[in-house]
């Protein structure tokens, strides 16, 4: 296997794993993805923990701040778990959960997709990307079969001068070229 393109520290990504964070919090703090920092982890061959046993956590405690009027992201972010975690924690204690719609105002916090893309709600509720936020907050709305790239590929850097507007067809090309130009680079690292 060629050289990885992505470093890590893989000591401490080791040690902070056996320590009980989760692959996600670990990458979230590199800024990198999750299944990044689970490929390093199996090329080191440190075994994934069961999933029953990823993270004890205390729920009763969880559970007296939730209802002392803590969030289930400032939980979550006390905690080193997503607001996900928190929340299935808090229904399996039969919490009553508060309005489940409270995250779903203006500016409400963010959480992040599967593919590590920052998002909030809008006005009406609907899930917003983040980035595209960005780009119509300072340049207008973004014109039909467009979409907004960043241009140093790291999806949670959505500072305006790291956003671009390009067709869907330029936008597909140009992740090809790149997919194409990493897997040569593999070969020539072998």
């Amino acid at each position: 296997m060629g050289t990885p393109l992505i470093r890590l520290p893989l000591a401490e990504v080791a040690e902070r794993y056996r320590a009980g964070e989760s692959t996600r919090v670990i990458a979230q703090s590199y800024g990198v993805s999750h299944h990044l920092v689970r490929r390093r982890l199996s090329e080191l061959e440190i075994e994934r923990r069961p999933r029953a046993a990823r993270l004890t956590l205390p729920v009763s405690e969880i559970a007296a701040r939730y209802e002392a009027g803590e969030n289930i992201v400032e939980l979550g972010a006390a905690y080193g778990v997503c607001q996900a975690t928190v929340r299935d924690r808090l229904l399996g204690a039969r919490v009553e959960m508060r309005n489940p719609a409270w995250h779903r105002k203006r500016g409400g916090p963010l959480c992040s997709d599967r593919q590590g893309y920052l998002k909030t709600y809008d006005r009406e509720g609907r899930c917003a990307l983040l980035h595209r936020g960005c780009w119509e907050a300072h340049n207008g709305a973004i014109p039909s079969g467009h979409a907004i790239h960043h241009i140093n590929r790291n999806v949670r850097d959505n500072r305006i001068e790291n956003l671009a507007c390009m067709t869907h067809a330029a936008h597909a090309a140009w992740h090809r070229r790149q997919a194409i130009s990493v897997q040569c680079e593999s070969v020539e690292e072998s």
